[in-house]
């Protein structure tokens, strides 16, 4: 049988991949061409920045707490005027007791939008909330988490992430502590939030864009935070009467949902892409699958609350069928075990625990959720 040389090469020197599809030429070009992110701490480079982001908290995550906050005291220890050692908690708290809250610096409030930030009452002190954002994405992981857990715990900075999803995850975490003066300023939070994911629409929405997906980075750090709002309006109207707010318009889920169809953010072939990185490490592979198990617990969760969405409030529209279950073609994700890992060293150890128990994740990679029978809640 006669073979045919596939039509585009790639023409950097050195290189003698080939490819049937231009796209993939143009995917493959980009690794050429891309920007590289070097460590701080090591000899290690990434191709995306947030692989980068999580290889410094997950294997530097002590250096970097101790730059960050070795020129600062806690709050307690400022009051008290005594040494801090800088750690969270601090060794003073810890053996107190005592919480242990920091002072947002300028440059971590500056991640956060003008009016985020919103007092639980108008006599509150700003400043004191802005010391308890970290305290309320404590709250959403202790909370929230367990029952949607799709946010990677132990590399999540909101320092360092973006503010939409900085403002979601406080926005729950006021919410989830049951305080009557924190839950008006979660619905006020809320509120603002969905006036700007649907002023922004035209930078996030890509649902009506001419042309295929250019394989750029996914901005799934904006989806995360926009599929918080909405699950956060359907928790709100459904647990407490008191307090009924207005859903987000079925148009921003639709356009959501066609957003991450077009990028191919349901294709597991498509979402190690993403995160691929050429020869990588035993290391670099830790981050891989980080992402990976990002984006497969993203769509899985969207896809959860599209269902919810098209059972309550779709009936008849033209967009119902728009995610069937036979375009959820990735693997289940990993066991929330090894996802609740703390640090690299409490992840390998976790691995390490489960191939013991005979639970092999990555034997499962190829037995995709569309090809299994329907499942109606695939998550807690």
């Amino acid at each position: 049988m006669s073979t045919h040389p596939s039509p585009f090469a790639c023409p950097e020197p050195g290189c003698s991949q080939t490819y049937s599809n231009k796209s993939h030429l143009t995917r493959h070009l980009a690794k050429h061409q891309a920007r590289t992110y070097p460590c701080p701490h090591c000899d290690t480079t990434f191709t995306r920045k947030d692989s980068l982001r999580k290889h410094i908290q997950l294997r530097h995550q002590d250096t970097e707490l101790h730059r960050a906050r070795a020129p600062a005291a806690c709050v307690r220890c400022k009051g008290r005027k005594t040494r801090c050692d800088g750690a969270m908690p601090c060794s003073f708290c810890l053996q107190r007791g005592f919480r242990c809250k920091y002072e947002i610096r300028n440059a971590e409030k500056k991640g956060l939008p003008s009016g985020s930030l919103i007092p639980p009452n108008p006599s509150s002190d700003c400043g004191q909330w802005s010391r308890d954002v970290y305290h309320h994405v404590e709250v959403y992981f202790k909370h929230f988490h367990p029952t949607w857990p799709f946010l990677h715990k132990a590399t999540f900075s909101p320092g360092r992430e973006l503010p939409v999803l900085v403002q979601s995850v406080v926005m729950i975490g006021l919410w989830t502590s049951g305080e009557q003066h924190a839950r008006d300023a979660a619905i006020e939070m809320y509120l603002k939030l969905r006036h700007s994911v649907k002023g922004q629409r035209a930078v996030w929405d890509i649902s009506e864009a001419e042309g295929g997906y250019d394989g750029t980075p996914w901005p799934i750090g904006t989806y995360q935070g926009i599929l918080l709002g909405v699950i956060f309006a359907l928790m709100v109207n459904k647990h407490d009467r008191a307090h009924q707010i207005p859903n987000f318009n079925p148009e921003v889920l639709i356009a959501l949902v066609k957003s991450c169809l077009k990028r191919g953010m349901f294709n597991h072939h498509k979402m190690l892409a993403q995160y691929d990185q050429p020869d990588p490490d035993p290391f670099t592979a830790l981050y891989i699958w980080t992402g990976v198990e990002e984006a497969k617990r993203f769509a899985l969760s969207l896809y959860q609350v599209w269902r919810i969405y098209r059972d309550d409030a779709m009936e008849g529209n033209d967009d119902e069928d728009l995610l069937p279950y036979s375009q959820l073609q990735f693997p289940m994700p990993t066991c929330d075990y090894m996802w609740d890992a703390e640090s690299e060293a409490d992840l390998v150890r976790r691995t390490k625990e489960e191939c013991e128990k005979g639970n092999r994740p990555c034997e499962r990679e190829k037995e995709w959720i569309c090809d299994g029978p329907p499942c109606p809640y695939l998550f807690k």
